[in-house]
C-alpha cells in the first residue's frame, strides 16, 4: 500500500484556482495517445484544481456525493497506477466547505501533522 502523498510543491500563500480548461483536461486525460501503453484515466473522475508538480484534485463524477480525489502521480508504487490516487473527501460539498473554513490538508497550519487520506479503493477497478 502506498502511503499518504506528502509531495508540496507550492506556497499555501498562493492560492489555487480551478483549472482553467477542466473539461479539455478531462478530455485530454481520459484520451489514451498511444505513446504510454499504461497509461489510464478512470471514467468519470473530472480534474477540478491543479495543485503543480501532477498533482490534482479531481470529483469522481459517478457517485452522487462527488468524491473528492487526489492524483499524485509522485506516489505511484512501481508500475501500478492505482496507488496514485487517495479520497480527499467523501463529498464535493464537505471539500468546498472545509476549503473555505481552511481545514485541510494543504493549509500551513495543518502541514506538519500526518494526512489522513486514505487510498482510493476503486482505482485498480476503474484504471481497467
Amino acid at each position: 500500500m502506498a502511503s499518504a502523498p506528502r509531495t508540496r510543491c507550492w506556497s499555501s500563500a498562493t492560492p489555487r484556482r480551478p483549472t482553467a480548461r477542466t473539461p479539455g483536461n478531462y478530455l485530454t486525460l481520459a484520451s489514451p495517445d498511444g505513446s504510454d501503453p499504461g497509461w489510464s484515466w478512470p471514467a468519470g473522475v473530472l480534474p477540478i484544481l491543479d495543485w503543480g508538480c501532477g498533482v490534482m484534485a479531481c470529483v469522481d463524477c459517478r457517485g452522487a456525493d462527488g468524491t473528492v480525489l487526489l492524483f499524485e502521480p509522485n506516489a505511484t508504487d512501481g508500475e501500478d497506477a492505482s496507488t496514485a490516487w487517495f479520497v480527499d473527501s467523501p463529498s464535493l460539498a464537505e471539500w468546498l466547505q472545509t476549503w473555505l473554513d481552511r481545514r485541510r490538508w494543504y493549509e500551513e497550519d495543518q502541514l506538519d501533522g500526518d494526512s489522513d487520506m486514505q487510498p482510493w479503493p476503486e482505482a485498480a477497478d476503474r484504471l481497467r
